[in-house]
C-alpha cells in the first residue's frame, strides 16, 4: 500500500517521493557559490554561511564571486573581500575577482548566450529585455 498519495487517493509516483526527500538526506560535500555584487551590509554572505552551519550542508565549502572595474584593483579587491569576511568571521575556501565588468561582451559570448535562449521555451524571456540587454 502506498504511503503518499495524491488528492484524489492515487498513489504518488517514487520520482515525487525521491524529490520530496532529497533535502532531508545529508549532503556530503560541494560548493555554495556566492556573488557579492554590492555591499549590503552582509546580508548576501551571512545566509549562505549560516547554511554551512546546518548538518545537511556541514560539508560544502563557501566560494566567493567578486567584481572589479579595472583589472588593476584584481588584487585590491580580492584583499579586501578577504578582510571582510574575516571581520565577518566567514570561512571561506577562494575570493575570485571577475575584472572588466563595465567591459561589453565579445561577439563570441553573446552568439552563445542567444543560443541557450534560442533552446528556452516562447515567454519565459520577454522580447524587450532580451533587445534591452
Amino acid at each position: 500500500r502506498a504511503v503518499y498519495t495524491d488528492t484524489l487517493g492515487n498513489p504518488v509516483s517514487p520520482a515525487v517521493i525521491q524529490d520530496i526527500n532529497q533535502f532531508q538526506v545529508s549532503k556530503r560535500s560541494g560548493t555554495i557559490d556566492v556573488w557579492w555584487l554590492y555591499d549590503d551590509g552582509g546580508l548576501t554572505l551571512l545566509l549562505p554561511y549560516i547554511l554551512t552551519t546546518r548538518q545537511q550542508f556541514a560539508g560544502c565549502q563557501l566560494r566567493v564571486f567578486t567584481l572589479a572595474n579595472r583589472k588593476y584593483d584584481l588584487d585590491r579587491e580580492t584583499r579586501n573581500m578577504a578582510a571582510l569576511l574575516a571581520k565577518f568571521r566567514i570561512e571561506f575556501t577562494s575570493v575570485i575577482v571577475i575584472p572588466d565588468v563595465t567591459k561589453r561582451a565579445s561577439d563570441e559570448t553573446r552568439d552563445a548566450f542567444n543560443k541557450i535562449v534560442e533552446g528556452l521555451p516562447e515567454g519565459n524571456i520577454p522580447e524587450e529585455e532580451l533587445i534591452e540587454n
